[in-house]
């Protein structure tokens, strides 16, 4: 992890090992790595495809992990995409429990089967003063990606943990997405990652 001196976020820098394992003691950019080594041949999807401007939060004013949880959970129901926000809820702290999603680097990816869903969701929130998530590396996320997928569709789940894995491996991306002007902008920035890294 290294700060430019000219950015206010954290730019992830170095290399990406190959040889990472999945374990709790994975650095960073180890956790990163192994999602997108081990699972970049089924990674060439459009990850704005999955994104819709009304599930996108762009200065999300939350404190640890179980409050943001909450927040995300709530605003997709009331967007009429879960019934049960309690059952969601509780499948992405057993998540976190099992380990932090908080992967470092200012990202969080936190995930779940939520089976009464047809088909995955995603909302992202970023969060400008970060948020204390618990993160592998200790450091505030600025990003987070949430997922919720039926259990039919763990394919998919696999394909877009990929794909965001490697969108945040990108140099800058993090703050090109945290100085978007709106929920639009966020998911043009996104295409136009998807457009250069098929």
């Amino acid at each position: 992890m290294t700060v430019n001196r000219h950015r206010r976020f954290p730019v992830c820098a170095g290399p990406w090992s190959d040889r990472a394992s999945e374990t709790p003691r994975l650095t960073p950019h180890g956790r990163l790595a192994y999602v997108n080594a081990v699972y970049r041949p089924l990674a060439s999807m459009k990850l704005h495809h999955y994104l819709r401007p009304d599930l996108i939060i762009l200065d999300l004013q939350t404190e640890g992990v179980e409050s943001t949880l909450r927040d995300l959970v709530r605003n997709l129901a009331e967007h009429g995409l879960i019934d049960d926000e309690q059952h969601a809820l509780d499948a992405l702290l057993e998540r976190e429990a099992a380990q932090s999603t908080g992967i470092g680097c200012g990202v969080a990816i936190p995930h779940a089967v939520y089976p009464e869903l047809s088909s995955t969701v995603i909302e992202l929130a970023l969060s400008r003063t970060g948020i204390d998530f618990l993160a592998l590396d200790e450091k505030p996320v600025h990003t987070i990606f949430l997922l919720l997928s039926p259990p039919n569709l763990s394919s998919t789940h696999i394909k877009l943990l990929a794909r965001i894995a490697r969108l945040m491996r990108q140099p800058a991306v993090q703050e090109r997405l945290l100085n978007a002007a709106s929920a639009e902008d966020v998911i043009e920035r996104i295409r136009q990652f998807d457009e250069q890294h098929p």
